[in-house]
C-alpha cells in the first residue's frame, strides 16, 4: 500500500494502526479509542499517549496537552469481506464496502442502504 501523508490504515491482525507521516508509515499498538470527542474531552488526566476518536476519524496525541494528529476525516470507510463484519448499528458518516457491494448506515430505516453493488459496473471516460 502506497504511503500517503495523514492515512490511517487499520489492520484486524495485528491489531495496529498505521498513520502516514513525513513520507514514513509509522505504527502504533498502544492507543485509547474513544466513541467521542466529548469522551475524549471529559477524561480528567489524560495519560501520554494517542487516542483516536471514532466519531470524527482523528487521532490525538496528549502530552502535557492535546495535540491533534490527523484532520478530521469527512468520510470514514469501514471494509469487512462480508456484511456480517458490518456493525450492528452503523454510523451514516462511514461508508462499508465488502466483496459485494458498498453501504451507508440509514437513520431513518435504521439498516445499511446498498449506494453501489457489482452488478452494476460502468467504466469512467
Amino acid at each position: 500500500m502506497q504511503v500517503i501523508d495523514g492515512q490511517l490504515t487499520f489492520t484486524r491482525d495485528t491489531k495496529q494502526i498505521y498513520l502516514d507521516m513525513g513520507g514514513q508509515r509509522l505504527g502504533y499498538d498502544c492507543i485509547s479509542v474513544f466513541a467521542s470527542d466529548s469522551d475524549r474531552l471529559g477524561v480528567l488526566a489524560p495519560v501520554e499517549g494517542f487516542y483516536y476518536v471514532e466519531e470524527t476519524g482523528v487521532m490525538w496525541r496528549y502530552h502535557g496537552s492535546w495535540k491533534r494528529i490527523t484532520p478530521e476525516a469527512s468520510e470514514q470507510v469501514l471494509i469487512s469481506d462480508t456484511e456480517e463484519g458490518f456493525p450492528k448499528t452503523g454510523n451514516p458518516k462511514v461508508l462499508y464496502v465488502c466483496d459485494t457491494g458498498t453501504y451507508r448506515w440509514d437513520e431513518l430505516t435504521k439498516t445499511y442502504i446498498v449506494v453501489a453493488n457489482k452488478t452494476e459496473w460502468s467504466t469512467l471516460s
